[in-house]
């Protein structure tokens, strides 16, 4: 792969993710406060947030691991199948987090749906790792 190729995909990563990696430091620094607003006030809401933060995370990590595998074809990274696994945990994030803050196209667009279409267009792209049957 070339290196202008290379260094377009991890621009591209850095555009797609850099907003919702802010957004995942902040939600983990508020998780514990998440988590003791749910034990002591019992909004259910609070539980669903912490539970975005660590599929986020995950996610985020699945992305990770997708991004080096993209880059670099001949590295070692985590199975196909528990790939796949963390980048689903990370679009079920993206998924609560629209439903949590309320799907508006403006704030949707601006937020979330750069980190989709990376995730997507990588997905394409280790297709073949991933997929290797089709």
């Amino acid at each position: 792969m070339r290196v202008i190729r290379k260094i377009a995909l991890i621009i591209e990563t850095i555009i797609g993710f850099g907003l919702p990696i802010y957004m995942w430091v902040l939600g983990l620094i508020m998780s514990p406060f998440l988590f003791l607003g749910f034990v002591t006030g019992g909004e259910i809401e609070m539980a669903v947030s912490v539970l975005a933060v660590a599929l986020g995370g995950i996610g985020l990590w699945g992305m990770l691991q997708l991004a080096v595998k993209v880059i670099e074809p001949h590295s070692r990274v985590t199975t196909p199948r528990r790939l796949t696994g963390f980048v689903v945990c990370g679009l079920l994030a993206v998924s609560i987090a629209t439903v949590l803050l309320g799907f508006e196209p403006k704030g949707f667009s601006l937020i979330f749906l750069p980190p989709v279409l990376v995730t997507v267009h990588f997905l394409y792209l280790a297709r073949g790792y991933l997929w290797p049957n089709s």
